[in-house]
């Protein structure tokens, strides 16, 4: 019995040693609504805070120090009081002395302040930035607004998915013939007969009358005069031939 007692503390110790779980479960919150993110309970506190859109590891972290709440605790731990402190430092990070360059949010286009912006205004303030270079007309507004790539990508061999691109190859003369004919069908009751193609001209063969014919003069082989006549050559539409 004392060898087993001592053999399950040592098993505690040492899962104590390697973090494991070891929680509450009367106070325990398994889901932990914040900033209208569900977090998970079971995640230490700076990791769980990361599951909130606009907040990264390094943000996190600086915000659970000022908070003042144990990186080591799991979320579900966590007081309704901390929740508030870490609410209230996430969304006024200058207030609590946290350095403008770990902010997400700088020199705004309409007020020019600092901030960090999270969850839900992350995505307005997102919208309205695409829609402002769309107004101007900017590159990147034009690239967003025909869903082609922005920063710089090849498009030429990549993204092609989803997207009609290429020639596509066409039906013969024949087989859209049949088709019309047929409606698609491929049988004709009374097939037509034969219609005789006519000779294409090709573009580039030379023309079937000479430059004096498109001038209307008509040249044709000389004739003598009639005797006696002037004597010389017949003229024939103001053209001695």
């Amino acid at each position: 019995k004392l060898d087993s007692f001592m053999m399950s503390a040592w098993v505690a110790a040492r899962g104590a040693a390697m973090g494991s779980l070891i929680m509450n479960e009367s106070n325990f919150q398994h889901i932990l609504r914040v900033l209208n993110t569900n977090l998970d309970g079971k995640v230490k506190v700076m990791f769980a805070l990361t599951s909130i859109k606009g907040v990264g590891r390094r943000f996190s972290n600086i915000c659970c120090k000022k908070a003042e709440v144990d990186l080591t605790k799991r979320a579900g731990e966590l007081t309704a009081e901390e929740v508030e402190r870490l609410v209230t430092i996430m969304q006024n990070p200058r207030q609590f002395k946290v350095p403008d360059w770990m902010l997400n949010r700088k020199k705004d286009n309409k007020d020019g302040k600092f901030s960090q912006v999270v969850s839900n205004t992350l995505d307005m303030k997102l919208r309205d930035d695409l829609e402002r270079l769309k107004k101007i007309r900017a590159h990147r507004g034009l690239r967003h607004y025909w869903g082609l790539r922005v920063r710089g990508q090849r498009t030429k061999t990549t993204g092609r998915k989803g997207r009609t691109v290429g020639v596509s190859k066409k039906k013969g003369w024949r087989e859209a013939a049949v088709a019309s004919r047929c409606g698609g069908t491929g049988r004709c009751a009374a097939p037509r007969p034969r219609a005789v193609r006519k000779r294409a001209v090709c573009a580039r063969a030379p023309p079937l009358f000479t430059l004096a014919d498109a001038a209307g003069e008509h040249t044709q082989r000389a004739e003598p005069a009639a005797p006696g006549g002037g004597g010389g050559w017949k003229s024939r539409g103001g053209l001695r031939v």
